[in-house]
């Protein structure tokens, strides 16, 4: 055997039949259940089948820098159409009216493609959506209906989510890069916007561990790992301390996956790292083989993803891997406690953001929901932010012009002066920041933006039955 610094641990703790995707070589020590492997890098996949038996710093996102120059105009009839009104409910507003948006995300939900990767939803948002709030509502209900489970799409770093029951744990020798980080020679290459790069000859290791509770029901049956590496690297697999597999994994400039297949939910997974030069592990995903996803990726202090600070082949190479169905972006709160004589900076840059993540996710149609109200305490009372309704024109106003969907989050509330009823009421919806929201409030926005889309989606299959 090879001594241990030369490989890459996968530790699953297990006590029953289990079914793994991983890296197939010639030197397999496997003996005796069933266990698949599944190497896969954007446009090319390779599968191999063998038996074996064992029974989270605020960023300024307005700061002054140079700007790209979009020279989209807004028509006078979108000026004269804002969302300005009555408060209350509001449903979808598709641009210039055309139901037809949402049509390619309704298309994979009715016919999936068993060949590509499950479907996701990627919701984009600030603090608002950290710790899985608001998602974790719209992943229950979408799974739901159309089958799926596990948390998604997540970061290479500490986290602890009691909604699905797990923590992951990392040792210390990763550099981690974060959207802090980024500049003109360093680009980001992660969909979430944090990457674990491993320097060379470092071990490493990441620990996915269930948290146990009284229901110990299945989560995520598939763990997938996002990584690039221009070296070699080694792995082994390790089920109730006994090696299964061990083999070297070629480099590779392309954004590839490492795969592996459960029949239930591990109990703990553990990754030990070593390679040659450089590994960056830029996500995991823990989901299902089929089904849906939704990806909470929450990047506080931002006003929109920062896309146009991303390494596009990598972004491409990944989205290829990952099969997107719906992109949604939940950001504002950031930007109202900026009091700003006009927001021409801002809108700018979001029109640039979201032109940026539709070219790098063609055809993946975009949902914006708006900011939501947020108060603040002026002369003893609590009063709504002034800018409230210029931050929403602008990013419906932005939703018109890139072709997107927008949900007046705001409006939805109640209007002016709804985050201090929230507060106020029982159950109490928000918090005493007055900007979050309670997790009762999370859940009454998370239900009632699930059953805005699947209204819509109903009304796409009966179109689809009269034709």
């Amino acid at each position: 055997m090879r001594p241990f610094g030369a490989f890459l641990y996968v530790f699953f703790i297990l006590s029953g039949f289990l079914v793994v995707l991983f890296i197939l070589g010639e030197t397999g020590l496997l003996k005796g259940g069933q266990y698949q492997f599944n190497k896969e890098t954007a446009g090319n996949k390779e599968e191999i089948i063998v038996s074996d038996s064992i029974t989270n710093p605020i960023f300024d996102s307005l700061k002054t820098e140079v700007l790209d120059t979009l020279n989209a105009q807004v028509p006078d009839s979108i000026r004269q159409n804002n969302i300005s009104g009555k408060s209350g409910e509001c449903g979808l507003q598709f641009p210039s009216g055309d139901l037809a948006v949402l049509n390619p995300f309704f298309e994979k939900l009715k016919n999936p493609d068993s060949s590509q990767s499950p479907l996701r939803i990627l919701y984009f948002g600030d603090s608002q959506i950290e710790g899985d709030r608001i998602t974790s509502t719209i992943r229950r209900q979408f799974q739901q209906k159309f089958g799926g489970a596990g948390i998604g799409l997540i970061a290479p770093d500490l986290l602890y989510n009691l909604t699905h029951s797990f923590s992951v744990e990392r040792s210390e020798n990763w550099s981690i890069i974060n959207f802090t980080d980024l500049n003109d020679s360093l680009k980001n290459r992660s969909l979430v916007f944090k990457s674990a790069v491993l320097p060379s000859g470092k071990e490493g290791w990441f620990k996915i561990r269930q948290i146990r509770n009284k229901e110990n029901k299945n989560d995520y049956l598939k763990l997938r790992t996002v990584y690039s590496s221009p070296g070699d690297f080694d792995v082994i697999v390790k089920s109730e301390g006994k090696i299964i597999y061990t083999e070297k994994v070629d480099k590779t400039a392309s954004v590839s996956t490492l795969d592996f297949n459960f029949n239930f939910t591990p109990p703990s997974v553990e990754l030990y790292f070593q390679s040659t030069d450089s590994l960056e592990i830029s996500a995991f995903l823990l989901e299902t083989r089929s089904g849906i996803h939704v990806d909470n990726i929450a990047l506080r202090g931002l006003s929109f993803p920062p896309f146009s600070k991303s390494d596009e082949q990598a972004m491409e190479e990944t989205a290829k891997l990952i099969n997107p169905g719906l992109c949604v972006l939940h950001y504002g709160v950031n930007i109202a406690p900026q009091i700003l004589g006009n927001f021409n900076n801002y809108r700018t840059r979001l029109i640039r953001e979201i032109k940026k993540m539709q070219q790098l996710f063609p055809g993946v149609p975009v949902l914006i929901v708006g900011i939501s109200d947020m108060a603040k305490k002026e002369n003893g009372q609590m009063i709504s932010y002034p800018n409230i309704k210029a931050i929403r024109d602008v990013q419906f106003e932005a939703a018109q012009i890139c072709n997107c969907v927008f949900w007046d989050l705001e409006k939805f509330m109640g209007g002016p002066g709804s985050m201090t009823a929230w507060v106020n009421g029982s159950p109490r919806l928000g918090q005493k920041d007055y900007v979050h929201f309670t997790p009762e409030g999370t859940e009454k926005i998370g239900n009632r933006l699930s059953e805005l889309i699947l209204a819509e989606y109903e009304k796409y299959l009966q179109t689809k039955v009269s034709e």
